[in-house]
């Protein structure tokens, strides 16, 4: 799922590396939208089935990943709406029934979902 792809930004991010390589696929490409909105990727190639990822290091600290394949935490409509007001330094990714959203963008459609990852 997300977790290959996360943990590969966490590892560039360790060695200072600004490119990793990724499989192509539809979970994949999702989360590289949602990454390139919040300024962590710069550019990425789409090549036959693999994706080159250019990392912006200078936007991100570390990806504490939640969604795994046997846990997850499902977060409320209600808690994300009081998280907001205090989510200044870091971001939330979600999945849900509308797709991969951020934080902000699940407050405003008015929907909950599984964490998967805080990126700091």
């Amino acid at each position: 799922m997300y977790l290959n792809f996360l943990n590969q930004i966490n590892f560039a991010i360790a060695k200072k590396n600004n490119t990793i390589l990724i499989n192509k696929n539809s979970l994949n490409y999702n989360l590289v939208k949602i990454l390139i909105k919040l300024n962590i990727i710069k550019k990425f190639n789409d090549k036959n089935k693999k994706i080159l990822i250019y990392i912006n290091l200078f936007n991100i600290k570390k990806i504490k990943i939640y969604y795994t394949r046997s846990n997850f935490k499902y977060i409320k409509y209600l808690t994300l709406k009081k998280q907001l007001k205090n989510s200044l330094c870091y971001s939330f990714i979600l999945t849900t029934n509308k797709g991969l959203l951020l934080l902000e963008e699940a407050v405003h459609l008015k929907c909950g979902g599984k964490l998967v990852c805080i990126i700091y």
